[in-house]
């Protein structure tokens, strides 16, 4: 009997040593990066001090180009920093009315710059357009067809996007191998997607810029999509030491606690030192998915009406409407405003990903049939993405396609991590039931 507890007592501890080495993130880690300090205020400082340096000079020399780029070169890094998209609309105008003062060839750089700064406001076309405009002035393509690439992807443009990488093969350039990884990423090759862009950051790690902090960061969201849990954890550290600033690398680090290591506490103690520190409405949903993990729906519904309040304010201009079509058809139960949001998004950017999202929206409607031709027609073999997976999983179920659905849920299931906790619950539930 003494023998079988002793047995039974070794038993349970190593249970306890494997569950304890299962776990990836420790609080002493990377708790300096957060607690008690406030490392955005110095650089915020010298941001600011830059951009009234660079005013100066254009209120002096009014036609002076070169200081309307620099200014809005100053502004965008304190967009990156603070995330304050009002910022967004002046650097066009900055770049815009340095393109004025200049012909031919010299308007390529500003034009590249507009379509880069057009795609973070979620205006796609107009970044297309812009890619064109810098194309056409200038013998030199590789950088307006790089640029034409990203409008591409982000419009479902993929014949077009494929064809610029065609011509401007480089492997020898960053620039162009962190494409080809996102391409590779897109056609569902994550493997070959990851070795291309350890090759770019090879090329970029022994500086210390926003270049290399980029691609680390990229790296680290890459080795999370495939299972590398450890490995993009560190990476998302290493990001930090060499610049505790960089908030994408925290927020990272707080979802792989939470996703992870169902250390739910801690990552809130993040994502709400960054709602302190950025400017990003989504950081509320965020928090929003922790408490409804927690069972917590008074705080899910404080953080909703919190991002609710930001997203609709003018200066976003659009940019949430599939978060909105999202939230009003799964928290309100308001289809029509929901559908609103979709279509609008839809039209925006025909992607897999928006139109799963019309098909979502019908879905949680009651339309199942509607959501299964628009999976059928406009997502299915078309993205990789695990959202979709899951998505197109439920609608199949909806429709009494259950091997197809089993399929799926299983697929959600291996990509339990990048979905989240709460999706990962809903994915358990229809498998224990089919």
């Amino acid at each position: 009997m003494n023998r079988i507890i002793s047995l039974l007592a070794i038993l349970l501890l190593l249970g306890c040593s494997a569950e304890k080495a299962e776990m990836i993130t420790y609080k002493s880690d990377y708790v300096h990066f957060y607690k008690g300090v406030t490392p955005q205020l110095v650089s915020h400082q010298s941001l600011e001090q830059e951009i009234a340096f660079w005013e100066g000079k254009i209120s002096n020399q009014p036609n002076g180009y070169i200081y309307y780029n620099k200014l809005a070169v100053a502004k965008s890094k304190l967009f990156e920093s603070n995330g304050d998209v009002a910022l967004l609309k002046q650097i066009d105008s900055l770049y815009l009315t340095a393109g004025k003062m200049v012909a031919g060839k010299r308007k390529t750089a500003n034009y590249i710059a507009l379509s880069s700064n057009t795609i973070k406001q979620h205006q796609f076309q107009p970044a297309l357009d812009y890619a064109y405009v810098a194309m056409d002035n200038t013998d030199e393509k590789f950088g307006p067809s790089l640029m034409v690439f990203d409008a591409a992807m982000e419009l479902g443009l993929y014949d077009l996007a494929e064809r610029m990488l065609t011509v401007t093969k480089n492997l020898d350039s960053f620039d162009y191998l962190v494409r080809l990884s996102k391409f590779q990423d897109y056609e569902g090759d994550l493997d070959s997607a990851i070795v291309l862009m350890e090759s770019a950051f090879d090329m970029v790690k022994s500086k210390n810029h926003a270049t290399a902090l980029w691609a680390q960061a990229n790296l680290a969201d890459m080795y999370g999509h495939a299972g590398e849990i450890d490995k993009s954890y560190q990476n998302y550290l290493a990001v930090l030491k060499k610049n505790p600033d960089y908030n994408y690398a925290l927020k990272g680090i707080a979802w792989v606690a939470y996703a992870h290591d169902n250390k739910v506490d801690e990552a809130r103690e993040i994502v709400e030192y960054l709602v302190n520190q950025k400017a990003m409405p989504d950081h509320h949903l965020l928090l929003a998915e922790l408490a409804q993990y927690q069972g917590n729906n008074e705080l899910k519904q404080k953080h909703i009406q919190l991002f609710e309040s930001e997203a609709f304010k003018a200066k976003y201009n659009g940019m949430y409407d599939a978060h909105l079509a999202d939230l009003y058809a799964s928290e309100y139960g308001d289809f029509e405003k929901a559908l609103t949001f979709a279509n609008k998004e839809v039209k925006k950017r025909p992607t897999p990903a928006m139109y799963a999202l019309l098909a979502w929206v019908y879905e949680l409607k009651g339309d199942h049939k509607k959501a299964l031709t628009i999976i059928e027609d406009q997502v299915e073999n078309k993205s990789f993405e695990p959202d979709l997976i899951y998505k197109s999983a439920v609608i199949y179920a909806s429709n009494n396609m259950n091997s197809k659905a089993e399929q799926y849920f299983l697929e959600a299931k291996d990509a339990s991590y990048e979905l989240g906790p709460v999706i990962f619950r809903e994915v358990d539930r229809y498998l224990q039931s089919m």
